[in-house]
């Protein structure tokens, strides 16, 4: 890039951050969108203020040949926010890429799944974590930033703060929750995060801000699905899925299991219907009673 363009990208890559910031979105989407721009940029070895549409459609072609159509979105959206926010120029090239709309059920785990993997996991801050994970369907951001003033001990409930949308929201605290989360607290005794890094051990835990580090969280969990033999797609977010879908198994109301979760919309809860494995037995047993009446005749 030359030096003329690389001032301009400077400068367009901080106005481009601090719209963001003014949009009120999230570090998470920050962090993508100003990376979608340098993408770009990189792509075409100048600033992507003034790409055609020509050049747009071969670099989103080039995208969707190596990478999922997940990523591709993310890229679309990025730049699409620049152009709007930064250049405030509307995005004309809407019908260059249409991404489909695909809907996946997500892999979960059984209760005996569940069971087996926390016995399996060694170190108690990942156990104490991912289990807080599991039984209050918490997303992996939401279960690490966990602190002690969270935790209402009197109605047992857990205020998570600043979810996805920005949102608060109250959820169920188990006693078994509770006591693992209060026997893992008094290992470090951090003042605030029930959830503190744990660079310079536990010493250094008591007196830190920053939380747990989400990369061994997942590589903990990576190590025991190996040694459990679940080879499905699971990840800590399928925690959150396998605690809503037993919630529908034991009868819970969806609206409740929505309020939970903190989803927006009901038939984003709707899913979990599917996932039932008692829901799914019932059927099946409805449909050969059914089915049988056709021989049982004489």
């Amino acid at each position: 890039m030359l030096n003329k363009e690389q001032v301009k990208y400077t400068q367009l890559y901080s106005k481009l951050k601090q719209e963001l910031q003014l949009q009120g979105k999230a570090s998470a989407t920050l962090k993508l969108y100003a990376r979608s721009f340098y993408k770009a940029a990189k792509y075409f070895q100048r600033c992507p203020d003034n790409l055609t549409a020509e050049e747009l459609k071969g670099y989103f072609a080039d995208l969707i040949s190596r990478h999922a159509w997940s990523t591709v979105k993310i890229e679309r959206c990025g730049l699409q926010f620049f152009y709007k926010h930064v250049l405030q120029k509307e995005w004309e090239w809407v019908e260059i890429l249409k991404p489909p709309r695909v809907k996946k059920l997500p892999d979960i785990l059984s209760v005996n799944e569940v069971h087996t993997l926390f016995n399996l996991i060694q170190k108690q801050r990942y156990r104490a974590c991912l289990f807080a994970i599991y039984s209050m369907g918490l997303r992996i951001s939401e279960g690490l930033a966990l602190q002690i003033g969270d935790i209402d001990k009197e109605r047992m409930l857990v205020h998570i703060r600043n979810g996805k949308g920005h949102k608060d929201r109250f959820v169920p605290l188990p006693i078994i929750t509770r006591n693992v989360l209060a026997n893992y607290w008094k290992t470090h005794r951090n003042p605030v995060l029930l959830f503190p890094s744990m660079q310079g051990g536990y010493k250094r835990a008591g007196s830190t801000s920053d939380s747990m580090n989400c990369a061994g969280l997942r590589s903990a969990l990576k190590s025991v699905l190996r040694e459990a033999k679940i080879f499905r797609q699971i990840t800590t977010h399928s925690l959150r899925h396998s605690y809503a879908t037993h919630l529908v198994e034991l009868g819970v109301n969806l609206s409740v299991i929505q309020k939970y979760l903190g989803h927006k919309s009901p038939t984003t809860t709707v899913v979990y219907t599917h996932l039932s494995k008692s829901a799914h037995d019932q059927s099946v047993l409805l449909i050969n009673r059914h089915m049988l009446q056709f021989f049982s005749a004489k």
